[in-house]
């Protein structure tokens, strides 16, 4: 016998909720799925760059997702050049694609990167007072800096002048889902930064 069809397999409504919770289980629970994305910008010579970072928060009703930074790191001036982005993962346990794309900003010395930096614990505030940037080259292994080795507090000011806040706005949701009864693809388009019209334009796709 097989396995019945999820709800969100043909209701486009129930697929977009669907993708904000997983979204929302993954800014909450380290063990999830989707707590650690893939996050694409564009540098100065128009390249590409690709890393993996750790969801923070989301709200859904901005259509917002929270990555912390260190802003000394080369992704803050690409993004703060190019504001252009995608987020992306793959859930083999969910046979599951989640692409988000967008417009991304950095919060540096505000309210919203204080209140950020007053959530986190002493251990993950350590990343960002090691006096070498992140990509800065060393001349060999051993010259690497163990942040683990260092001790941090809420009122260290180096480390929070290095904390920054990426608050990417989602634009539009891309969910490939595959299944051997047939593979499903919707996209989801919101109108810009506008969240007074929060129903996006919806349709199925060809995969």
């Amino acid at each position: 016998m097989s396995a019945s069809q999820p709800a969100f397999y043909n209701d486009l409504a129930v697929t977009l909720d669907t993708a904000w919770n997983l979204l929302e289980q993954g800014a909450r629970d380290r063990h999830a799925p989707f707590h650690a994305l893939s996050v694409a910008s564009v540098d100065q010579a128009g390249n590409p760059r690709q890393r993996t970072m750790i969801l923070r928060h989301v709200d859904r009703e901005l259509r917002t997702l929270r990555f912390h930074s260190d802003q000394r790191s080369p992704k803050f001036e690409q993004i703060s050049n190019r504001p252009a982005i995608s987020v992306s993962h793959y859930s083999a346990e969910h046979k599951l694609e989640l692409r988000l794309f967008g417009k991304g900003r950095f919060h540096l010395g505000d309210d919203i990167a204080a209140r950020a930096w007053l959530s986190m614990r002493d251990l993950s505030r350590v990343c960002y007072r090691s006096p070498k940037a992140p990509s800065e080259p060393i001349d060999s292994p051993d010259d690497y800096l163990d942040p683990s080795k260092l001790v941090v507090t809420s009122d260290d000011a180096i480390a929070q002048r290095n904390f920054c806040v990426l608050i990417i706005h989602v634009e539009e949701l891309d969910w490939i889902y595959l299944d051997h009864r047939g593979n499903r693809r919707a996209r989801f388009r919101w109108g810009g930064n506008d969240v007074a019209s929060p129903l996006p334009q919806s349709q199925w796709l060809q995969h």
